[in-house]
């Protein structure tokens, strides 16, 4: 009936309701009849009195308050341990609600104990205790903390009492209304260090030397071996000034005028602690430098070690060892070895303190380029009428340089200059002729860790590309790596390029220089020399295009790089190529073998096309090197192809006449002197004239076979007195001898055998 009469006056009076006062406290009754009851006490006082020692307080709370009707009344909140309690001098009804514990009160005056402990005993307690009593009036506080001397301090209220008691501090004061506890202590560092304790201390130092500082890392390990300990000292030697003190066990520290390091604990150590104490001192270079550390001065031994490291600039070395003992790499102890990453130049143990001192001096500098060409694509043409025309592509990369001196070959004059595709006027120096200075500008540096994108050409590679953009051959593991894939590069993909993390990459620019010089006419015999530009700066590495005239025929080739095609043996080497065959396996290829060759072709057009706007014309021959240390230069000897030409028949009428006569009169020993005698200048001649040989060979066959008709062989081939086995040879010559006549060049190495096979028998 209560709630059909409240939900018709809601709806018939939604801004007002009237019920009975007897109604409306059963309805609040049922909607929440578990909600405790509220809180309507006023405090009259409330005092907390306890003892903290180690990270345990054990606290007594007396509160008085009034209530006008029933109600629970809030005492105190977070973490805390109870342990009894009295209610107005009878057992108290606590109950915790929600973290909170609270006291079930009828109306009137009361008065209400418990019994608490916050926290937790142990060595190495830190110095502070937070405590949230309930909200509401002023609370009196009486702590005694088991350290002295101490300096207080309270968050949320006052401190009115701070005394020594015993062997530890009475703290008076009183909490605001808020009744937080927030109090935190630390130990003054006036403080002396206990006189009955002994410890054993070992020492790890690292000293660091720069130009004018030392700089230094001591690790103590503390033992304590009698009693217990609060604080560490530490005599300063005379200009060592400590930086930083640190470690699990280190409250904080300070340094008096005497030249003291006052190090406090946070606890009171009775076994072991860790302290790093950073420190540096002036030094003077190139003189005796004393290796200085701060000193504990607790009774007590120390032992340990130290080692020196350097940087590049500078050498370091042991002066005078002073109660120290030198170590070898191998028996450096791994505690030092733990304070550095980098290794240690100087180390020493020692068992009791020492003074050693090291020698330091400056190294010498080492001048170091900031400009480099990463790559140098060039190209030369030498028409008949001996015009030269050159072009160079240079990859620099630049920091610091602001141009490139760079000297053309005598009589050359420059055509154009470009950078990244943009004309540049170059200036000329006036002390050095033909040196002209083209302006440098500074790479563009990519943010750390931005990848750049380049676009797959032909003939690129990840090799390639790793020495182009960054100057190591080795990265192209980074950049397989960052483009994930088969590993095969296809024209046209797209590569991203990771950039080094620790340092922004430099980027390449790209300069070109052509230039035209005006040489003689090429004759009939004669010699040219082509030469590069000389820089200024280091080149890593360089690929040149030579365009002879197919007019002339080179006889020797000498160039300061590699030569990469059309390769000229001499020789001795073709000699031995002739006698040890590269494949035993006749023509058989590996399927490697195949790719090799596929790809060096494939490498060897795309060195080409770079240059495809330039007027061609020639035979072409290509160099390449790395590390270069001069102007690259190439000398040709040459003949004019009529004279080559004429040099080849002239070999093969003497070849003829010289076996035409051998083959007439065998046993001459003329003939034989003549055929040793001619033998060395025909091979002679063959290896700088192409063609000579086979034009030597040619002869020979023709003369053999013409003194083999004339002294009647056939004759001797039908001849049935004859060996079965010397009349077949006889046939076979003659055929051998027709279808050479027809077909000679695929059959010369069967004619030189017919011919030898000729000469073998008419001697026999």
């Amino acid at each position: 009936m209560v709630w059909f009469l409240f939900v018709v006056s809601a709806w018939s009076n939604p801004a007002h309701v009237t019920l009975p006062l007897d109604d409306w406290r059963a309805l609040q009754s049922a909607s929440d009849h578990t909600r405790p009851a509220p809180d309507l006490s006023a405090r009259a006082g409330r005092t907390l009195v306890g003892r903290l020692e180690r990270g345990l307080l054990t606290a007594t709370l007396t509160d008085r308050f009034e209530v006008d009707g029933k109600a629970n009344v809030p005492l105190v909140s977070g973490e805390v341990t109870l342990i009894g309690g009295r209610f107005d001098g009878g057992p108290a009804p606590l109950e915790k609600r929600d973290g909170t514990v609270v006291l079930q009160a009828d109306a009137g005056r009361h008065t209400a104990e418990i019994d608490l402990v916050v926290g937790k005993r142990t060595d190495r307690f830190a110095r502070a205790v937070d405590l949230q009593l309930a909200p509401g009036g002023p609370t009196a506080i009486d702590l005694w903390i088991g350290e002295h001397p101490i300096e207080a301090t309270l968050g949320h209220g006052l401190i009115t009492e701070s005394r020594r008691d015993g062997e530890g501090t009475r703290i008076r004061g009183w909490l605001d209304a808020t009744g937080r506890l927030d109090l935190t202590w630390k130990r003054e560092l006036h403080q002396s260090a206990s006189t009955d304790a002994r410890i054993r201390a070992e020492a790890w130092t690292l000293f660091e030397a720069a130009e004018d500082a030392m700089t230094g890392v001591a690790r103590y390990e503390v033992d304590v071996l009698r009693g217990e300990v609060d604080r560490f000292d530490l005599r300063l030697p005379e200009g060592v000034e400590v930086l930083d003190v640190t470690g699990d066990a280190v409250l904080q520290w300070q340094t008096d005028a005497g030249g003291t390091l006052a190090v406090l604990l946070r606890y009171l150590a009775s076994d072991a602690f860790t302290a790093d104490v950073r420190f540096q001192y002036p030094i003077a270079i190139d003189d005796e430098v004393p290796l200085n550390m701060p000193v504990p001065v607790t009774e007590g031994e120390v032992t340990g070690a130290l080692a020196v490291q350097t940087p590049p600039t500078l050498a370091v070395s042991l002066a005078e060892s002073h109660g120290a003992t030198a170590l070898s790499h191998r028996n450096v102890p791994q505690q030092l070895l733990g304070l550095s990453p980098d290794p240690l130049h100087v180390a020493m143990s020692f068992e009791t303190l020492p003074t050693p001192t090291v020698d330091l001096r400056r190294q010498e500098e080492v001048v170091t380029s900031t400009t480099r060409v990463d790559d140098i694509q060039a190209l030369t043409v030498v028409a008949h009428d001996g015009i030269e025309v050159s072009k160079m592509r240079m990859r620099v990369r630049n920091t610091s340089r602001q141009y490139l001196a760079v000297d053309l070959p005598p009589g050359a004059e420059l055509t154009h200059c470009y950078r990244d595709g943009l004309p540049l006027q170059p200036a000329a120096d006036r002390d050095v002729p033909g040196r002209i200075l083209v302006p440098l500008s500074q790479s563009q540096r990519t943010a750390p860790g931005t990848p750049q994108q380049v676009v797959v050409a032909y003939g690129d590679t990840l090799t390639g590309l790793a020495l182009k953009h960054y100057g190591d051959a080795n990265k192209y593991l980074d950049i397989s790596a960052a483009n994930p894939g088969n590993g095969a590069l296809r024209v046209g993909q797209t590569l991203s390029l990771p950039v080094e993390i620790d340092a922004p990459e430099a980027r390449s620019f790209v300069l070109e220089i052509a230039w035209r010089t005006q040489g003689s006419a090429l004759g009939s015999l004669g010699r040219r020399t082509v030469q590069l530009p000389e820089l200024d700066i280091d080149v890593l590495a360089a690929n040149w295009h030579v365009y002879l005239p197919e007019v002339v025929q080179p006889l020797t080739i000498r160039s300061t790089l590699p030569q990469r095609s059309r390769i000229r043996y001499g020789a001795a080497g073709n000699l031995w190529r002739l006698v040890m065959p590269t494949a035993l396996a006749g023509e058989y290829r590996s399927v490697l073998s195949e790719r090799r060759a596929i790809y060096k072709a494939k490498q060897q057009m795309a060195k080409g096309e770079e240059s495809r706007a330039f007027p061609l014309i020639g035979d072409k021959y290509r160099f390449s090197g790395v590390l270069l240390t001069s102007a690259p230069e190439v000398t040709v000897h040459y003949l004019s192809a009529s004279v080559a030409t004429g040099v080849r028949w002239t070999l093969g009428f003497l070849a003829a006449g010289v076996a035409l006569l051998i083959g007439l009169r065998p046993r001459w020993i003329g003939s034989r002197v003549l055929a040793v005698a001619t033998l060395l200048p025909f091979l002679a001649a063959g290896n700088y004239v192409l063609g000579a040989h086979g034009m030597v060979l040619w002869g020979g066959f023709i003369g053999l076979g013409i003194a083999w008709v004339a002294s009647g062989g056939w004759r001797m081939a039908t001849n049935p007195n004859r060996s079965p086995w010397i009349r077949l040879a006889m046939v076979l010559v003659g055929v051998l001898s027709l279808v050479c006549l027809s077909a000679l060049g695929p059959l010369l190495p069967l004619v030189g055998i017919g011919g030898l096979t000729i000469a073998l028998w008419r001697q026999s």
